[in-house]
């Protein structure tokens, strides 16, 4: 594990050592060379893609290293396999695959040997409860559970409420019908009802794929540090998905552990293994690919980035370690160094990221994290650039193939809405006067799924007459930037206040510097005087310390604008977030707002 005196002191030979070698290196030999720009003429299945690099090592696991040609082989059985248990070769039926897989190759393998047998997949968490689970199979028909043996008796008791379901333990040429065929269904978080299936094909999803590796830069050298969700679009496609079809290496984590996490960034050979036996043999396959083991990307959500951060302060502050100010000075100047000169992005998503965790992390690494934006049903939409400037806040410009509009008025006009201004990757024209727009955010393009699920009217009410998918999130477009601001949902992250609308992103990133205050969410409270008020639930740095909420409103009215305070507050040991950090804020307007 991460230990003070590894990077700090000629009292150990090889923390001195460690501290001058990467004091030594030039950076510009760890910047990635310019990607050749990505074709979107001839989109194909990653697992395809796949053929094109057998040897390299597509992933690290608690198990060993894996060749790409290792996973298309063991995928190709299972396909077979799939298609004997359906005994159903007919081209029109629909087939679901359920996976309930760890984080390891195992899942890579379920999915593509699912593609291959012509499925539908629905990745699945374990950690969702089992009626949940059961949801899940009964709403998508699922015909296929694929999982492993740690999730044998969760299995099981799926299967007695679902009998006519296979369950599966572990023991190409590409045609138009293959790219428009269902391929994935990703369920959304369910924030106003219960969730929906997101379908996606094959084209959606290489769509995405390609975007990234346009955008990002990704290549065969690149080695992502994988501690995310498999159940979601950031930790299937973007984290996942997209390196695989690039040739890039994933080295996955069971789970998020930031003090592992920060072992694996700063290279400390930690074994992600158990047993001496599974220790040994990585170190053998270590060895034979050593140059793919340092993972020099890495994704996560706000709320991981804020647990890293954390994590890392703790160690150098507390009474464990008992730094000296020069060795925890020079202890964090060898992480900053270290993180500069190898590894090359940090990209950050799912959920609004606070202002004081960018300013942190960079001060910490010298990483300004990449913020994106996107949706469950439509991928990415917005990415900063990788080589350029990232505008706190902004989530910079469209993905290739994705076109977006901001609108006002939906769905109150014959047409639908009202068009304020329209942008692809190439820019945005604006049809406003002034230097920002603001309204409704209105996407096209590529990477828009095909629909949800059994659910054709709520497929039919998510787009507008001509196509335009509504994703209920509020954006703002800055002329003198060129950058995209997601503002928050529609439905709660805007407040309208005595004729202002005001953002509840903006006010918790100004609530989040005060000294007291570590996590906030800010709600909009029915009022009969104001239309709305701004309510806030805070939970605290040190509940030691009184929380004097005149004291507090002072405090606002210095770092703010009058409509902006809060007019309450409610303090609070946790806000509940789901497996990507976000927060149900439905959910604490009925538990800590009510009339």
């Amino acid at each position: 594990m991460l230990h003070s005196n590894s990077l700090i002191g000629k009292s150990n030979p090889a923390a001195y050592h460690f501290t001058k070698y990467i004091s030594s290196i030039n950076y510009a030999n760890f910047l990635h060379s310019q990607p050749k720009t990505a074709s979107f003429n001839d989109l194909i299945p990653s697992f395809i893609k796949a053929q094109e690099f057998p040897n390299n090592v597509a992933i690290r696991d608690k198990f060993r290293s894996h060749s790409y040609g290792d996973l298309l082989t063991k995928s190709h059985q299972l396909s077979h396999f799939i298609k004997k248990k359906l005994n159903d070769n007919r081209s029109g039926a629909k087939k679901v695959s359920a996976l309930l897989c760890p984080n390891d190759s195992r899942y890579v393998v379920s999915m593509w040997g699912s593609w291959m047998a012509g499925s539908l997949v629905l990745p699945m968490s374990g950690k969702h409860p089992e009626n949940l689970l059961n949801y899940f199979l009964q709403d998508s028909s699922t015909n296929v559970l694929i999982t492993t043996e740690e999730y044998r008796h969760v299995a099981q008791k799926l299967k007695d409420k679902n009998p006519n379901v296979y369950n599966i333990f572990f023991m190409v040429k590409v045609t138009e019908d293959l790219m428009d065929r269902p391929a994935l269904i990703v369920y959304t978080s369910g924030t106003t009802g219960n969730p929906k299936g997101a379908l996606h094909t094959h084209r959606t999803i290489s769509t995405m794929i390609h975007g990234m590796i346009d955008r990002w830069g990704w290549s065969q050298d690149d080695v992502i540090l994988h501690a995310l969700p498999l159940n979601h679009v950031h930790g299937v496609i973007n984290a996942l998905l997209t390196p695989l079809t690039s040739g890039a290496c994933c080295v996955m984590l069971p789970k998020f552990d930031p003090e592992l996490v920060w072992d694996m960034i700063l290279n400390r050979k930690t074994s992600t293994t158990s047993t001496k036996h599974q220790q040994q043999r990585q170190q053998q396959h270590q060895q034979q690919h050593q140059q793919r083991s340092n993972p020099n990307i890495f994704m996560g959500v706000p709320t991981m980035y804020n647990m890293l951060i954390d994590s890392l302060q703790q160690k150098v502050e507390g009474e464990r370690w008992k730094l000296s100010d020069r060795d925890r000075n020079k202890f964090l100047g060898a992480v900053k160094n270290f993180c500069q000169e190898n590894i090359r992005l940090f990209v950050s998503g799912s959920a609004p990221l606070p202002l004081p965790i960018i300013q942190k992390w960079e001060e910490l690494t010298g990483h300004t994290l990449l913020e994106r934006y996107g949706m469950t049903e439509l991928g990415m939409v917005f990415t900063n650039f990788l080589n350029g400037p990232r505008e706190p806040g902004y989530v910079g410009r469209p993905f290739p193939l994705v076109d977006v509009a901001i609108a006002k008025n939906i769905n109150q006009s014959e047409r639908g809405y009202e068009i304020l201004s329209v942008g692809n990757e190439d820019g945005t024209k604006v049809f406003t006067d002034g230097n920002e727009v603001t309204g409704e955010l209105l996407v096209k393009g590529g990477t828009v799924f095909s629909g949800y699920l059994n659910k054709e009217e709520a497929t039919s009410q998510a787009f507008t007459s001509d196509g335009w998918f509504i994703t209920g999130d509020t954006v703002s477009y800055s002329q003198s930037k060129d950058s995209y601001k997601i503002l928050g949902r529609t439905s709660v992250d805007v407040i309208k206040h005595g004729g202002f609308k005001l953002s509840a992103l903006e006010i918790e990133n100004y609530l989040l510097k005060h000294e007291n205050i570590r996590e906030v969410a800010v709600l909009g409270v029915k009022d009969e005087k104001w239309g709305q008020k701004v309510f806030a639930v805070v939970v605290l740095k040190n509940r030691d310390v009184p929380f004097n909420v005149d004291d507090v409103r002072k405090w606002c009215r210095l770092h703010m604008a009058s409509y902006q305070v809060p007019s309450d507050f409610r303090v609070v040991d946790d806000l509940q977030r789901n497996a990507m950090g976000k927060i149900n804020k439905k959910i604490l307007l009925s538990l800590y707002a009510r009339d």
